[in-house]
């Protein structure tokens, strides 16, 4: 099947096995400032294991005295945002480096949904509320990523005659070009940058608003409400191609894309070499979530299941209490973070519930890098996943 066509039956799509589409909602987590330190060994509370399974612990190894608001995780690394804070950490040592973040005329910055991660870039994107500042929009910064150096900001205010919000949706960095996109008042903007100055190299504007922006090897993917799958040239911000998807949420992945629609899970082709099948009778999904062996999806109603990547075939499905809010999978388990109550896990083979707790997860994210997990809210913590 050609990408065209591909294109013409896609929802939402997401590149990369540590980037997840959300609700569209954003959260901000209490202005926590400050370094990393070392804390005492915690124990999780676990409840609802069924007898015979491998019980899971989280022994807590560090702490922030800030928080979490999004997470990316990219060779060995965690990179994250917060209310006016950035940092990169690594599970064995904590905080590598952070710096505070600021704009002229705005003094209350939020973690957006809009990271990415360069060969020596990391851009984070926030935004700032309409009635807390003098000039509220969206802001990026592009950093080094070993010193943690600032090396160019960009920033998109709200027009003096509107009384909306300037909110970042997505970011990639692709060769010479940091992308970065806008949701604006009743239009989205998509901007090129220059990766080294972060100077405009071009925009692109239209009617509608973003719904998810990913970068592919082929180019930038936008899939927006109602206009369908628009692929932008990321030298010029040209239009290669543009397609009407699907509703649905989904994910690209190698060499395919998955996606939800109309209660059917289907993976497309998207080089002669990926996976083509469909499977009914699967609930519309708020999250979809990738890697070599699994399709793992969420709803907002508590469902959980887990498909073979291959064939499409049900493995297993269970359903949490309250709304799947991010799904992380590790090499034994799969782990889902719900907004309400907590964090729980399952086997990647049987889906048994391996563990249960009343993590303090709340609507940050989740990440995990080997045996390790990351969780956000008000105080970030990296913990140890152990056997009990």
């Amino acid at each position: 099947m050609r990408r065209r066509s591909v294109l013409a039956m896609l929802g939402s799509v997401t590149t990369g096995g540590c980037l997840r589409l959300r609700t569209n909602e954003n959260d901000s987590a209490s202005p926590d400032t400050g370094t990393a330190s070392t804390t005492a060994t915690e124990t999780a509370t676990e409840t609802d294991s069924p007898a015979g399974a491998q019980r899971l612990t989280l022994s807590q190894r560090w702490a922030a005295d800030f928080g979490v608001d999004f997470i990316l995780s990219d060779d060995g690394h965690f990179y994250f945002n917060d209310y006016n804070r950035v940092a990169r950490a690594i599970p064995g040592d904590g905080i590598l480096w952070q710096d505070e973040i600021t704009y002229e005329g705005s003094e209350v910055n939020l973690g957006a949904d809009a990271i990415a991660r360069g060969d020596d870039l990391v851009v984070f994107g926030f935004w700032s509320e309409f009635q807390s500042v003098d000039r509220p929009g969206a802001h990026f910064a592009g950093y080094d990523v070993t010193t943690g150096e600032q090396r160019w900001t960009f920033t998109v205010p709200v027009a003096a005659e509107n009384d909306s919000l300037n909110l970042p949706k997505g970011a990639g960095i692709v060769g010479d070009i940091a992308v970065v996109g806008i949701n604006e008042q009743d239009q989205y903007s998509v901007y090129g940058l220059d990766r080294q100055t972060g100077e405009q190299v071009w925009s692109k504007e239209t009617q509608g608003g973003i719904n998810s922006l990913e970068t592919h090897d082929s180019g930038i993917y936008l899939d927006t409400f109602g206009g369908g799958v628009t692929v932008l040239d990321p030298a010029t911000g040209s239009v290669i191609e543009q397609d009407e998807p699907l509703p649905g949420v989904g994910q690209i992945h190698v060499d395919s894309a998955f996606a939800t629609a109309n209660e059917e899970l289907r993976a497309y082709q998207l080089t002669a070499d990926g996976v083509e099948w469909s499977t009914s009778g699967v609930p519309d999904a708020s999250t979809v979530v990738v890697d070599n062996s699994l399709v793992v999806i969420g709803t907002r109603n508590g469902d959980v299941q887990a498909f073979a990547r291959a064939t499409g075939e049900k493995r297993w499905d269970t359903r949490i209490e309250g709304t799947v809010w991010q799904i992380e999978l590790s090499p034994s388990h799969v782990w889902v973070a719900d907004r309400e109550t907590g964090l729980t896990a399952y086997g990647r083979q049987d889906g048994q519930n391996v563990h249960r707790s009343t993590k303090p997860v709340s609507r940050g994210d989740i990440a995990i890098i080997s045996q390790s997990i990351l969780l956000g809210n008000d105080t970030a913590r990296l913990y140890n996943i152990q056997s009990a």
